[in-house]
Order: C-alpha cells, then sequence, then structure tokens
C-alpha cells in the first residue's frame, strides 16, 4: 500500500554463500512472496534454485547478475586507479588475506547465542543448536589459522601480509593478535576492491574476494580446515592449502 513496487537485489546472497537455497529461504519472510514483484540474481545457479525455491515467485525471477561485480571487470579498474596507486607506494609488494571466520572472539559466540535464544522468531531460537555448533568449530579454526600466522610471521624473506577483517567480525580481535607481529598488518580502511587490485594474490576461506581476485586474474590461495566440506565456487576456482608450508610457496609464487 505504500509502494508502486518491491524489488529485492539481495547482495549478500552470492554465489559463494553455503547452502544457497536455504539462506534464500530464510531472507524473505514466509507469505510475502506474493508482494515481491521482482526477485534479482546473479546468475544461471541462483536463478534456477530461486525457482525450486520459490515456485510462485517464478515469474518475478530475473537473472541479470550485480552492479556490484560489472565493477570488478577488468575495463572498470580505472575507477579504483588512484586508491590502488596510493596502497602499492606504501605497502609495496604484499598478500592480502580476506578473513571470513565470522567468530573472532568468545564473546562474540556468547553474544550471538544470546541474541538467537532471545529472539521472537521460533526459527532463530530452534537454530541456535546449530549456530553454536558453527561458531565453536569456527572459532577453534580461527585459533588454528592464528598460530600459522604467528610461525609465518617469524620466517624472514617472506612477503607482507595484510590482513582484511570482515565487517560481522569482532575486529579489535584482529587488531589485538597483530600487536605481537611484524611482518603481517591488520588494516580495515575503505573499499576492499583498491586493496585487491594492489595486492600480489589473495588468501581467504570461502568469500566473494576470491571471485573479484580471480576475475582480476590474481593467485587465489582457499585456506581449507581438515574438517572443511567445501564445494562452493571460491573453493573450486582457488589453490587449496591446507599447511604453514602451503601458505609460503602460494605466497612466495604469488
Amino acid at each position: 500500500k505504500k509502494c508502486d513496487h518491491f524489488v529485492i537485489l539481495d547482495e549478500e546472497l552470492g554465489t559463494e554463500k553455503k547452502n544457497y537455497a536455504i539462506y534464500a529461504r530464510k531472507r524473505i519472510w514466509p507469505g510475502t512472496e506474493k508482494f515481491i514483484d521482482r526477485y534479482y540474481v546473479i546468475g544461471k545457479y541462483g536463478y534456477e534454485t530461486s525457482c525450486d525455491t520459490f515456485p510462485e515467485m517464478r515469474s518475478s525471477i530475473r537473472c541479470t547478475g550485480w552492479p556490484r561485480v560489472d565493477l570488478w571487470k577488468k575495463e572498470n579498474e580505472f575507477l579504483f586507479k588512484n586508491q590502488t596507486d596510493l596502497i602499492k607506494k606504501k605497502y609495496g609488494n604484499f598478500i592480502l588475506f580476506t578473513s571470513d571466520f565470522g567468530f573472532t572472539s568468545r564473546r562474540m559466540i556468547n553474544d550471538t547465542l544470546d541474541s538467537y535464544q532471545k529472539s521472537h522468531w521460533k526459527s532463530l531460537v530452534k537454530d541456535s543448536s546449530r549456530i553454536k555448533k558453527i561458531a565453536e568449530e569456527t572459532f577453534k579454526e580461527y585459533g588454528q589459522f592464528l598460530e600459522i600466522l604467528r610461525n609465518y610471521d617469524k620466517i624472514k624473506g617472506l612477503p607482507l601480509m595484510i590482513i582484511r577483517p570482515h565487517p560481522a567480525e569482532n575486529i579489535d580481535s584482529w587488531f589485538e593478535f597483530s600487536k605481537e607481529l611484524k611482518n603481517i598488518k591488520v588494516l580495515y580502511e575503505g573499499e576492499i576492491t583498491p586493496w585487491i587490485n594492489a595486492s600480489s594474490g589473495i588468501l581467504h576461506r570461502g568469500c566473494a574476494s576470491a571471485i573479484q581476485a580471480h576475475m582480476r586474474g590474481l593467485p587465489v590461495g582457499h585456506f581449507v580446515n581438515e574438517n572443511d566440506k567445501v564445494t562452493e565456487t571460491p573453493y573450486k576456482i582457488s589453490q587449496h592449502l591446507f599447511t604453514l608450508d602451503d601458505i609460503i610457496q602460494f605466497c612466495k609464487t604469488a
């Protein structure tokens, strides 16, 4: 009653998203599908999955791509040239690790679980036990990766590594950790594109930055935990790195 058309382009529902159909379903309130005039998705997989997930919306779903992704193309890099050049001048040759652990502190786990368990949405309350398991596993993996970084920092002659925390993480945890390091910096400045463009290669653990770097032709390495069961696009387009030695070799040759 308050607008002419209701359209959705969900920029957080990218091709790197695990369990795409489940996330897509959760992000639309059940029963409101009839009010959606257009539902834009990034590509063929998103289109086919969305049609299966929202059969009542099939006529409203459009496979269009995203303006955000168009900006990643080589012909548009001039838009970020000034920022990219400044970063290169200041930091020289470096590897960029785009963090996406999500849970980087015990406080963050507790706060998240508290919000789920006290939610007015029954689906979130019901989902809290699953989230707790994911959070604990991810936090453990985060701790293991920190140990790898400490050992990386002890080896002379390796490229500078810049860590860019994810906006949803406890960024203070990363800054606190970086205080003990010399050849690893934690920076959280501006939009990510010029940082990717200025880097020699991208390390990640399953996020859209891998796709962005791949489109630019950069080396892409996926840190893989021994318990990971990964099938998404960022994993498929990356070198798979399991150990400190794997990461060192990737950083040396990127």
